[in-house]
């Protein structure tokens, strides 16, 4: 009987100096969530961070700024232009005429017959401003501004798809950070079992077994406790890549128990989408800026007509010329009309024309598209709610069945393997509930990026 006693007193001390040895390890290993304690973010900060530090966003904002100033060129199309232009001109060897007088030149002058060479200066600055073009300028203005819009529509998308992807992970964090208080608090029952069996044992009303079921449970937990915070490390290291942030920083643990599971009619959501969504926005854009490139090619079809004045300035220098600078302008009004080039404008416009139709069956894939995925999403935030409304309920049941099978087990109703099993159904039961939690907000945000609310209801 010492014998076994001592036995048991032997088993008993290595479970405790195993249990010892393993939280002082996890003493000194750093949580991942208090280690990185210089920044403390929110969600909205998160998404902040990471539109303010995107390089594509970044790039997507350049080529926004070019279709501006697109708009800009194309505006000075209504605007007068001036040039200015210079020749020199060498004529060798030119017969002049034997009658002078014709030319103005006296007969009595030294002048004779003969070869001639002259020089011709001409320097000219001219005017031009276009009166009509076949409403070529104005078509292409819009366009150049449909052009633009769909930039800026193009801005946004890629705007929501950063918030989107910034904020799945952000919820991912959170679901490992939540997990590991569920584990934490199954560690503290562990503890408190712990105890108890202690006390049971020393006075002989429990066995070495009990010790070591409730002992192999909470070598358990701390395992699978390390095991997400190795997680949660990697999970940290792909936001800050996200967010192109260096610095170390802290996710505020948020709290789901009583989160705002109301759901609107999912025809109210299909219709924020058709008015919000920037892919939809974009390609009407692109289908205006098809619509006033193929009217801006149909002015071809009309005359184009320019007023034009030029100011001339001629020095000749040669032996019948006055060496000396002549001036005269020329106003006039030049008129253009191509009748027949083979079709080249006609079938340009049909290019465009074609564009535009690509585009509309762009635009109704998309919109079915869209459609199917507030479908979907609405289906599925629904299926949730149902279900958080049942887990909590079993929560509440698994912790009374675990307070009952505790005061069982003190009273010798129940053994180690009940109570270990009732805390581990327990623990189930908080983990399947807080990830009930999680898939809401991650579900809730894919709904809200369905319909283009997106940090905007924040």
């Amino acid at each position: 009987m010492n014998r076994t006693k001592r036995s048991c007193n032997k088993t008993y001390q290595a479970i405790l100096s195993l249990l010892s040895l393993f939280s002082l390890v996890s003493l000194c290993t750093p949580n991942i969530v208090s280690a990185q304690n210089s920044l403390s973010l929110t969600l909205q900060d998160a998404w902040n961070i990471a539109l303010e530090n995107n390089l594509s966003l970044k790039q997507i904002e350049q080529t926004l700024l070019q279709a501006e100033e697109e708009v800009k060129i194309q505006k000075t199309n209504y605007l007068p232009t001036l040039s200015a232009s210079g020749s020199y001109y060498f004529f060798g060897g030119l017969e002049v005429p034997l009658d002078l007088n014709k030319l103005g030149v006296s007969a009595n002058s030294n002048m004779a017959g003969g070869p001639e060479d002259i020089q011709i200066a001409l320097f000219n600055v001219g005017l031009s401003q276009p009166i009509f073009t076949g409403f070529r300028t104005r078509n292409l203005v819009r366009a150049a501004r449909a052009n633009s819009d769909a930039s800026a529509a193009s801005n946004e998308i890629e705007k929501n798809q950063i918030l989107l992807q910034v904020g799945q992970l952000y919820y991912q964090i959170q679901s490992s950070i939540l997990q590991q208080r569920v584990i934490e608090r199954s560690i503290a029952r562990a503890d408190n079992q712990l105890v108890t069996v202690r006390n049971l044992f020393q006075t002989y009303q429990a066995i070495a077994f009990d010790t070591l079921e409730i002992a192999n449970r909470k070598l358990q937990l701390q395992i699978e406790q390390k095991n997400i915070e190795n997680l949660t490390r990697i999970l940290y290291s792909k936001f800050s890549y996200l967010l192109n942030l260096d610095s170390s920083y802290t996710l505020l643990p948020e709290s789901y128990h009583d989160p705002n599971i109301h759901l609107q009619d999912m025809s109210d959501y299909l219709n924020e989408a058709l008015n919000n969504r920037p892919e939809l926005s974009q390609l009407r854009s692109l289908q205006n800026g098809a619509q006033y490139r193929e009217k801006a090619l149909r002015s071809a079809y009309y005359p184009q007509v320019y007023a034009s004045l030029n100011q001339y300035f001629l020095r000749p220098n040669g032996s019948f010329f006055q060496n000396e600078w002549k001036d005269f302008y020329l106003l006039g009004v030049n008129v253009k009309w191509e009748f027949w080039n083979w079709g080249r404008d006609a079938k340009k416009a049909r290019q465009s024309r074609y564009e535009y139709e690509r585009l509309e069956l762009q635009y109704q894939n998309i919109l079915d598209e869209i459609r199917q995925q507030i479908k979907e999403v609405y289906l599925n935030l629904e299926n949730i709610q149902e279900q958080l409304v049942l887990q909590r309920q079993l929560v509440i049941q698994e912790d009374k069945r675990y307070r009952l099978t505790e005061e069982r087990y003190k009273e010798g109703f129940a053994t180690a393997l009940d109570l270990s099993d009732t805390e581990n159904r327990l623990t189930e039961a908080e983990l399947i509930l807080e990830n009930y939690f999680n898939e809401w907000n991650r579900s809730k945000l894919l709904l809200d990026y369905s319909t283009g609310n997106i940090g905007k209801l924040l």
